[in-house]
């Protein structure tokens, strides 16, 4: 919802309707507030029904900097560098498609954007926010990822900062899934 006016309509009239009464509790969350290796903000709404205890928030476990007796955001580095090793195969799964040539020139942590002139790039190769963010977008191990998507594209990230697609095993981990933790179908 994007104002209060918005939210009355769509969210709490309708819970209203099914017996939460006032008891809906929502705020947008980061994921990397709670220790997941993902700067991953998602608006949660969690309604109770009145014969129940209202619902809180969990406290955040972690911040940027481990401010205020938090622990610091867990780092891409920090869950997938034990398995970051190269593969024969890596060398014939470039990624970054007709721009594979840019992605090695892109520092971790970056994207397209620093190839504009807004970045300072000395002959721009995109104008500034002409493409979709994830397009070239590179890890960087010091940091937490960014959201993995669903979908598949060559110059869709994230991708890993030794310039190559990520493996099911790191984006397993990134997204908190445990090692032992078996995926169905096909990928």
């Amino acid at each position: 919802a994007t104002d209060s006016t918005e939210f009355e309509k769509s969210i709490r009239i309708p819970f209203q309707k099914d017996g939460f009464d006032d008891k809906i509790s929502y705020r947008v969350i980061n994921a990397a507030n709670y220790g997941v290796p993902q700067i991953r903000q998602r608006f949660i709404c969690i309604g109770v029904k009145k014969n129940l205890p209202d619902f809180e928030f969990p406290e955040e476990t972690h911040s940027e900097n481990g401010t205020e007796g938090k622990r610091k955001w867990v780092t891409c580095g920090e869950v997938i560098g034990d398995i970051d090793y190269d593969l024969p195969e890596d060398k014939d799964r470039l990624a970054g498609s007709k721009h594979k040539h840019l992605l090695p020139l892109v520092p971790p942590g970056d994207n397209y954007l620093f190839f504009t002139e807004k970045r300072g790039y000395p002959t721009p190769l995109f104008k500034w926010r002409s493409r979709y963010w994830s397009f070239l977008l590179k890890l960087s191990p010091q940091k937490p990822s960014w959201t993995i998507q669903a979908s598949f594209s060559n110059n869709m990230g994230p991708f890993h900062w030794k310039n190559r697609f990520l493996r099911i095993q790191e984006i397993q981990r990134i997204q908190t899934f445990p090692d032992d933790y078996i995926f169905l179908g096909n990928f």
